[in-house]
């Protein structure tokens, strides 16, 4: 089986767990859809890599080999393949953008929600799939030059533009109200726009009531309905 195949797989895996009515599956949902990415970008790196090397570029371990006919060349060693950081360092070598902090982000939601997070919400998964599908599309379009639909499918790409969208909407809301509120320090500001709700690991944080004092302000996550004042949001 292609790498490929199994990266698409991968993330019909994790749609259909992200789908599916039991909330033991949400977690297997997070690790199938960075599965795939990583593939994705994985099948990249063989398709590059020359013929011959034992694909070279996936690989871990590679080591110089002497050919009498064409000289020095590299070839792969092994079996272990490159990690999340080893990709990075390989595509930025060889010109291959993306978008690195919406990955590490995804990658930090997926830890989140597997050890820290209620397993019982759809709510906490919902950032990461909203982050995974722009890192999927792009991806995809602009470096395995297919269009999305179809090679992940139908029923695979309306679950990731479904909740991508409906997430991205609600967030524009939730960063609208907040940005009207007077914070004196931009840290707090920017620290609010990365929190994530302790109980459901939502990132839809809305204030209560837009444009109020902060020392007055309370706030809300939209997704499971816990509430903060402004010192305990500050802290």
């Amino acid at each position: 089986m292609s790498i490929l195949k199994n990266a698409v797989d991968s993330i019909a895996l994790g749609t259909e767990d992200y789908s599916s009515s039991d909330p033991r599956r949400l977690v297997s949902c997070t690790r199938n859809l960075f599965a795939g990415i990583l593939l994705l970008f994985k099948h990249k790196l063989a398709d590059l890599s020359p013929s011959g090397s034992d694909e070279v570029l996936i690989k871990q371990q590679v080591q110089p080999v002497l050919d009498a006919s064409t000289g020095l060349k590299w070839i792969g060693k092994g079996e272990k393949t490159v990690d999340v950081q080893q990709i990075e360092e390989r595509f930025k070598s060889i010109g291959i953008t993306v978008d690195w902090d919406r990955v590490r982000k995804i990658n930090k939601y997926r830890n989140n929600i597997e050890h820290y997070y209620s397993h019982d919400s759809q709510n906490a998964v919902r950032a990461l799939i909203a982050d995974s599908f722009l890192v999927i599309r792009d991806f995809v379009r602009n470096h395995l030059h297919q269009d999305p639909l179809a090679l992940l499918g139908a029923d695979t790409w309306k679950v990731l533009t479904g909740v991508a969208e409906v997430y991205e909407e609600e967030k524009k809301e939730c960063t609208k109200n907040l940005e009207a509120i007077d914070w004196k320090y931009a840290s707090l500001k920017d620290a609010l726009a990365d929190f994530r709700c302790t109980k459901c690991g939502s990132g839809l944080i809305d204030v209560s009531i837009a444009g109020t004092d902060r020392r007055e302000a309370t706030f809300h996550c939209r997704s499971c309905g816990k509430d903060w004042d402004f010192q305990t949001m500050a802290e």
